[in-house]
C-alpha cells in the first residue's frame, strides 16, 4: 500500500470517528444500518478537502488542444468531480442527520416578553 493511500486511510478513519460520535445515541440497529452511509460520508470529506487542495494548487481551468487549431479553456476535471461530490456529501450528510433525534425544546422569544414587560400602563 502506497503512503499516499496509508495517509488518505488514516484521515478517513478520522473524519470516521467525528462522524460516528455524532451519532452514538443512535441504536445499534441504526448505526448498523447506516455504517455505509457513515463511511460515504467520511471518505467523501475527505476527498473534498484533497480535491479543495489541488484546485487551489493548481486552478480550477485547463488549457486543451484538440489538433491543430482547435485549443481553450475548460474546467478541470477535478473541479467538475468536486461539484458532483459536494452534492453526493449534502445528500448524505442531509440523509444521516435525519437520522438524529428533533429538538423538541420551545425557546421562548425573551426580546419579545422584555418588550412587552417593559411598557408602561397607559
Amino acid at each position: 500500500m502506497s503512503s499516499k493511500k496509508k495517509e488518505k486511510d488514516k484521515l478517513v478513519n478520522k473524519e470516521l470517528s467525528s462522524i460516528k460520535k455524532r451519532f452514538d445515541n443512535l441504536s445499534e440497529d441504526v448505526k448498523g444500518l447506516n455504517d455505509k452511509l457513515i463511511y460515504n460520508a467520511a471518505w467523501l470529506a475527505v476527498s473534498l478537502d484533497e480535491l479543495t487542495q489541488h484546485m487551489d494548487e493548481n486552478g480550477v481551468v485547463i488549457e486543451y488542444q484538440n489538433g491543430a487549431n482547435q485549443w481553450g479553456t475548460k474546467k478541470s476535471p477535478e473541479s467538475e468531480l468536486y461539484t458532483s461530490w459536494s452534492k453526493q456529501y449534502s445528500t448524505t450528510m442531509k440523509q444521516l442527520s435525519d437520522l438524529l433525534p428533533k429538538d423538541t425544546t420551545v425557546k421562548e422569544d425573551d426580546i419579545f416578553d422584555d418588550f412587552v414587560n417593559s411598557r408602561n400602563d397607559v
